[in-house]
C-alpha cells in the first residue's frame, strides 16, 4: 500500500479576502489551486491520502469536492473520503480540518474515531494551561481502520494537525526562547493524548498497524516528537518538509508503529525547495505567466511524507535490515 500525507495549502470552496476565507481569494486562484493540487495528487499515486488544511465546514463541501475532482482526474481509481462514508459533516471547530482520502478498490473501511477533549484523560486536560487541547488549539484528530483487499490485514492512520507555534501562549504554551516557538506544552499533550487514544483502539479493530502522520508543527528534537519516538514510534524520513525564515526544518510526519513491514518512506521535496511566487496566489500583482499548473511544484509550502507498506509482518531477514538501517541513520543524525 501507498500512503501520502499531505498539507493541501487551504482548500477552500469558499473564495474571497474576508478573515473567513483561508483560502483562495478568487475563482482564479480557486482554479490554479485545483490544477496544482490534482496534479500533486495524481502524481503521488497513492491508495490513501491523509491531507490537512481542508475547509472544515457544514455540508463537508470540501472534501466532497476534492474525491470527485481527483476521481476524474484518476479514473483507475474509486477514491472517498473517511469523512463523507462516516457522516462527519464537519471535524471539530476549527475552519480546517484533517481528512483521509482512499481507494475503495483496494480498501475497505472498518472503524473510525475523532477525538475531542471529551475523549481526553482529565489528568491531560489538567495540565493545559487553557484547559483545553482539541477544542480550539490542536484540531481534531481523525482515525481511521482499513482492511486491504488483496490481503485482509488492517491498518490504522491516525491524522493530526496540531496547533502552529505562532501566536503568544501564556504559562507552559509561552515561548521559552528555545526554538520550539508558542504552544509547545499543548503539542506536547496532543501527542500523549493521542497515544492514550491508541491504547484504547478508537476505531474498535485491533492491529499491530498503526500510522500517526500529519502536519504536528514541531520540529524533529522537541517534546511533542520525542513524546512519540519514545513510545514505540519511528519516523520513517527524518527528512526536513519545511522552509522558515531561510531555515529548513521538519514539520511533518509519517511514525509507524515499531515493527510494522515499512517496504519505502520519503519526504517528496516538491514545495519547501520551491518559491511561494510559482503557487496559486496571484496577490502583491504577481503576473499570472508564472503559474503552471502542468507540474506539482509548489502545490504548498510543506512537502508531502509518502510510504509504502507490506502489512504482513517483516520476515526475520527484513526485521534486522531495517534495525540496522534505523542504527545508521540514527548514528548519522548524531553528526
Amino acid at each position: 500500500l501507498r500512503i501520502a500525507s499531505s498539507n493541501l495549502l487551504n482548500y477552500f470552496l469558499s473564495v474571497g479576502t474576508g478573515s473567513q476565507f483561508r483560502g483562495a481569494n478568487s475563482e482564479a486562484e480557486f482554479g490554479r489551486q485545483v490544477q496544482k493540487t490534482l496534479k500533486a495528487l495524481t502524481t503521488m499515486n497513492a491508495d490513501i491520502y491523509c491531507v490537512v488544511e481542508l475547509e472544515n465546514l457544514a455540508g463537508n463541501g470540501a472534501a466532497i469536492d476534492l474525491v470527485d475532482r481527483l476521481n476524474t482526474a484518476s479514473p483507475s481509481r474509486a477514491y472517498t473520503a473517511v469523512s463523507i462514508e462516516a457522516g462527519y459533516d464537519t471535524i471539530g471547530t476549527d475552519a480546517i480540518k484533517v481528512d483521509v482520502l482512499y481507494d475503495t478498490n483496494k480498501l475497505e473501511l472498518v472503524g473510525h474515531a475523532i477525538l475531542v477533549d471529551a475523549g481526553v484523560n482529565s489528568s491531560l486536560l489538567s495540565q493545559s494551561v487553557s484547559g483545553i487541547i482539541f477544542d480550539g488549539l490542536s484540531r481534531v484528530p481523525l482515525a481511521a481502520t482499513f482492511r486491504s483487499m488483496s490481503s485482509g490485514r488492517a491498518l490504522t492512520v491516525v491524522v493530526n494537525h496540531f496547533k502552529s507555534k505562532g501566536g503568544t501562549g501564556t504559562g507552559g504554551d509561552a515561548d521559552q526562547n528555545n526554538g520550539a516557538g508558542s504552544f509547545n506544552l499543548v503539542r506536547t499533550l496532543s501527542s500523549k493524548a493521542v497515544l492514550e487514544w491508541l491504547d484504547g483502539t478508537p476505531t474498535g479493530v485491533t492491529t499491530d498497524n498503526i500510522l500517526i502522520v500529519g502536519d504536528l508543527n514541531a520540529y524533529e528534537m522537541e517534546t511533542p516528537i520525542a513524546t512519540l519516538t519514545s513510545s514505540g514510534y519511528s519516523d520513517v524520513t527524518e527528512d526536513y518538509s519545511y522552509l522558515f525564515s531561510g531555515q529548513f526544518g521538519s514539520l511533518d510526519y509519517v511514525f509507524a508503529k515499531n515493527g510494522m513491514n515499512v517496504r519505502s518512506a520519503s519526504t517528496w521535496h516538491v514545495n519547501a525547495d520551491e518559491p511561494d511566487l510559482i503557487d496559486y496566489n496571484l496577490d502583491f500583482g504577481r503576473s499570472p505567466a508564472l503559474f503552471d499548473g502542468s507540474v506539482p511544484f509548489r502545490f504548498s509550502d510543506h512537502d508531502p511524507v509518502i510510504v509504502e507498506l507490506n502489512l504482513s509482518p517483516p520476515t526475520q531477514l527484513q526485521a534486522v535490515l531495517q534495525g540496522l538501517q534505523t542504527l545508521i541513520e540514527s548514528i548519522f543524525f548524531c553528526f
